[in-house]
């Protein structure tokens, strides 16, 4: 009696001949889901039945300079929580039968992402890219139903900061060796 739905939106605007934006609204319910939870103390394998709510909002924008050089930002937020309900072990045979488990294992997880991206080609096959990227990530059992509220809560932990620079330079062979001439 699992039940599940999905649903997206994605609405995409061209801004002028430079800019384009992008947003996605991705939000997946599941209902009566099985799955693997944790341990117990004996290292037994504990299942719980449980719903799963998944929500991810990602806006991307692009601005091209010209043909060579364009510049990316995508923002993405991604919150998933499982609230369980009853747990189970999993037999020598293979079958799930009820335990008497009673850990909170519910869990409560969101990711953020931002990363700018700078790209030029300054001539052909060589390219100059930089990017940043913020992500922050954080998992704990206090399921939070309202938004806002777990936006709040989320944010109140430290970011992780990436910087990357990558230079690519097309070399030639034949511009290296020159033929002489007698």
């Amino acid at each position: 009696k699992n039940t599940s739905l999905y649903y997206r939106i994605n609405p995409r605007f061209r801004i002028n001949n430079h800019a384009f934006l992008e947003y996605i609204l991705a939000i997946e319910i599941e209902k009566n889901q099985f799955g693997w939870i944790a341990e117990d103390e004996a290292d037994n394998a504990i299942f719980s039945r449980r719903n799963q709510n998944t929500y991810t909002n990602k806006l991307i924008l692009n601005y091209t300079f010209n043909p060579q050089a364009y510049i990316k930002l995508i923002a993405r937020h991604y919150w998933s929580t499982i609230e369980n309900f009853s747990f189970y072990r999993l037999n020598d045979n293979g079958m799930l039968y009820e335990n008497s488990y009673n850990e909170n294992e519910d869990i409560n997880f969101n990711t953020w992402n931002l990363d700018l991206n700078f790209s030029w080609q300054y001539k052909p096959g060589s390219l100059l890219s930089i990017v940043w990227q913020n992500q922050l990530t954080n998992i704990t059992d206090e399921k939070n139903n309202i938004f806002i509220d777990n936006i709040n809560d989320f944010f109140q932990n430290p970011t992780t900061n990436i910087f990357s620079f990558k230079l690519t330079y097309y070399l030639d062979y034949l511009d290296l060796i020159k033929p002489n001439k007698k």
